[in-house]
Protein backbone atom coordinates (compact mmCIF):
# COMPACT_ATOMS: atom_id res chain seq x y z
CA UNK A 1 0.00 0.00 0.00
CA UNK A 2 1.29 3.44 -0.85
CA UNK A 3 1.79 5.97 1.94
CA UNK A 4 -0.75 8.36 0.38
CA UNK A 5 -3.39 5.64 0.16
CA UNK A 6 -2.75 4.62 3.77
CA UNK A 7 -3.07 8.19 5.03
CA UNK A 8 -6.26 8.74 3.05
CA UNK A 9 -7.86 5.52 4.31
CA UNK A 10 -6.81 6.02 7.92
CA UNK A 11 -8.07 9.62 7.99
CA UNK A 12 -11.38 8.44 6.52
CA UNK A 13 -11.74 5.82 9.25
CA UNK A 14 -10.98 8.37 11.98
CA UNK A 15 -13.39 10.89 10.45
CA UNK A 16 -16.05 8.18 10.14
CA UNK A 17 -15.64 7.24 13.80
CA UNK A 18 -15.91 10.88 14.84
CA UNK A 19 -19.00 11.35 12.70
CA UNK A 20 -20.58 8.23 14.15
CA UNK A 21 -19.91 9.57 17.68
CA UNK A 22 -21.42 12.96 16.82
CA UNK A 23 -24.50 11.35 15.30
CA UNK A 24 -24.96 9.07 18.30
CA UNK A 25 -24.94 12.08 20.62
CA UNK A 26 -27.20 14.25 18.44
CA UNK A 27 -30.88 14.48 19.40
CA UNK A 28 -33.40 12.74 17.18
CA UNK A 29 -34.78 15.18 14.58
CA UNK A 30 -38.47 15.80 15.29
CA UNK A 31 -41.38 17.26 13.32
CA UNK A 32 -45.03 18.08 13.91
CA UNK A 33 -47.34 15.62 12.16
CA UNK A 34 -49.61 17.72 9.96
CA UNK A 35 -52.25 19.59 11.96
CA UNK A 36 -52.37 16.98 14.74
CA UNK A 37 -49.85 18.70 16.97
CA UNK A 38 -48.16 15.34 17.53
CA UNK A 39 -44.35 15.54 17.70
CA UNK A 40 -42.91 12.61 15.79
CA UNK A 41 -39.38 11.50 15.09
CA UNK A 42 -38.32 12.09 11.50
CA UNK A 43 -37.24 8.46 11.47
CA UNK A 44 -40.03 5.92 11.71
CA UNK A 45 -39.64 2.20 12.27
CA UNK A 46 -41.71 0.34 9.70
CA UNK A 47 -43.41 -2.75 11.04
CA UNK A 48 -43.29 -4.80 7.88
CA UNK A 49 -39.67 -5.74 8.45
CA UNK A 50 -39.87 -6.00 12.22
CA UNK A 51 -40.93 -9.65 12.45
CA UNK A 52 -39.16 -11.05 9.40
CA UNK A 53 -36.33 -12.50 11.53
CA UNK A 54 -38.49 -13.67 14.40
CA UNK A 55 -40.15 -12.21 17.45
CA UNK A 56 -37.05 -11.86 19.64
CA UNK A 57 -35.23 -9.90 16.93
CA UNK A 58 -38.29 -7.72 16.36
CA UNK A 59 -38.49 -6.80 20.05
CA UNK A 60 -34.76 -5.97 20.13
CA UNK A 61 -35.13 -3.84 16.99
CA UNK A 62 -38.06 -1.89 18.43
CA UNK A 63 -36.27 -1.34 21.75
CA UNK A 64 -33.12 -0.16 19.96
CA UNK A 65 -35.17 2.32 17.92
CA UNK A 66 -36.72 3.69 21.13
CA UNK A 67 -33.26 3.96 22.69
CA UNK A 68 -32.13 6.01 19.68
CA UNK A 69 -35.06 8.42 20.07
CA UNK A 70 -37.54 7.02 17.55
CA UNK A 71 -41.06 7.60 18.83
CA UNK A 72 -43.13 6.88 15.70
CA UNK A 73 -43.85 3.28 14.76
CA UNK A 74 -45.72 1.90 11.78
CA UNK A 75 -47.56 -1.34 11.14
CA UNK A 76 -50.45 -2.67 9.11
CA UNK A 77 -53.00 -5.35 9.87
CA UNK A 78 -51.64 -7.77 7.31
CA UNK A 79 -47.87 -7.32 7.80
CA UNK A 80 -46.42 -10.80 8.34
CA UNK A 81 -49.91 -12.16 8.99
CA UNK A 82 -50.20 -10.06 12.13
CA UNK A 83 -46.80 -10.89 13.61
CA UNK A 84 -45.59 -7.31 13.22
CA UNK A 85 -48.51 -6.10 15.33
CA UNK A 86 -47.73 -8.77 17.92
CA UNK A 87 -44.09 -7.67 18.00
CA UNK A 88 -45.18 -4.13 18.87
CA UNK A 89 -47.50 -5.49 21.54
CA UNK A 90 -44.70 -7.44 23.15
CA UNK A 91 -42.00 -4.77 22.77
CA UNK A 92 -44.11 -1.86 24.00
CA UNK A 93 -45.42 -3.52 27.16
CA UNK A 94 -44.54 -2.30 30.63
CA UNK A 95 -45.44 1.34 30.08
CA UNK A 96 -43.33 1.87 26.97
CA UNK A 97 -46.50 2.17 24.86
CA UNK A 98 -47.26 5.53 26.49
CA UNK A 99 -43.93 6.94 25.29
CA UNK A 100 -44.44 6.27 21.58
CA UNK A 101 -46.86 7.01 18.75
CA UNK A 102 -48.26 3.93 17.09
CA UNK A 103 -49.73 3.86 13.60
CA UNK A 104 -51.48 1.08 11.74
CA UNK A 105 -53.45 0.65 8.55
CA UNK A 106 -56.51 -1.23 7.35
CA UNK A 107 -56.70 -2.52 3.81
CA UNK A 108 -60.35 -3.61 3.87
CA UNK A 109 -62.81 -1.11 2.45
CA UNK A 110 -66.13 -1.68 4.22
CA UNK A 111 -67.07 -0.19 7.58
CA UNK A 112 -67.59 -3.52 9.33
CA UNK A 113 -64.49 -5.19 7.90
CA UNK A 114 -62.29 -2.21 8.76
CA UNK A 115 -63.65 -2.18 12.33
CA UNK A 116 -62.89 -5.91 12.67
CA UNK A 117 -59.37 -5.25 11.46
CA UNK A 118 -58.97 -2.44 13.98
CA UNK A 119 -60.14 -4.64 16.87
CA UNK A 120 -57.74 -7.42 15.81
CA UNK A 121 -54.90 -4.92 15.49
CA UNK A 122 -55.54 -3.44 18.95
CA UNK A 123 -55.65 -6.91 20.49
CA UNK A 124 -52.41 -7.99 18.78
CA UNK A 125 -50.66 -4.75 19.76
CA UNK A 126 -51.90 -5.06 23.34
CA UNK A 127 -53.21 -1.50 23.35
CA UNK A 128 -56.59 0.18 23.45
CA UNK A 129 -55.78 2.98 21.02
CA UNK A 130 -53.76 3.95 17.97
CA UNK A 131 -52.31 7.39 17.47
CA UNK A 132 -52.88 7.19 13.72
CA UNK A 133 -55.03 4.80 11.71
CA UNK A 134 -55.32 5.05 7.96
CA UNK A 135 -56.36 3.23 4.80
CA UNK A 136 -53.62 1.13 3.26
CA UNK A 137 -52.75 0.61 -0.39
CA UNK A 138 -55.53 2.64 -1.97
CA UNK A 139 -54.80 2.16 -5.67
CA UNK A 140 -57.98 2.62 -7.68
CA UNK A 141 -60.90 5.00 -7.94
CA UNK A 142 -63.20 2.07 -7.16
CA UNK A 143 -61.45 1.63 -3.81
CA UNK A 144 -61.84 5.33 -3.07
CA UNK A 145 -65.56 5.03 -3.89
CA UNK A 146 -65.88 2.05 -1.53
CA UNK A 147 -64.03 3.79 1.30
CA UNK A 148 -66.03 7.02 1.00
CA UNK A 149 -69.37 5.44 0.06
CA UNK A 150 -72.22 4.19 2.26
CA UNK A 151 -70.95 1.61 4.79
CA UNK A 152 -67.41 2.37 3.65
CA UNK A 153 -64.26 2.22 5.74
CA UNK A 154 -64.41 5.98 6.37
CA UNK A 155 -67.41 5.34 8.63
CA UNK A 156 -65.22 2.98 10.69
CA UNK A 157 -62.51 5.62 10.94
CA UNK A 158 -65.01 8.22 12.13
CA UNK A 159 -66.51 5.80 14.65
CA UNK A 160 -63.08 4.82 15.97
CA UNK A 161 -62.13 8.48 16.41
CA UNK A 162 -65.37 9.15 18.30
CA UNK A 163 -64.61 6.17 20.56
CA UNK A 164 -61.14 7.52 21.26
Amino acid sequence: MHRRTFLHLSSSVIAGAELKKLLAEAPMPMATLGKTGLRVSRFTLGGYHAAVRGMDNAVKLIHRAVDLGVNFFDSAHHYNKGLSDEAYGKALSGGLRKKVLLMSKAQLRSRDAAMRQLEETLKRMNTDYLDLWQCHEVSTNEEVDQILGPNGALEAFVRAKEQG
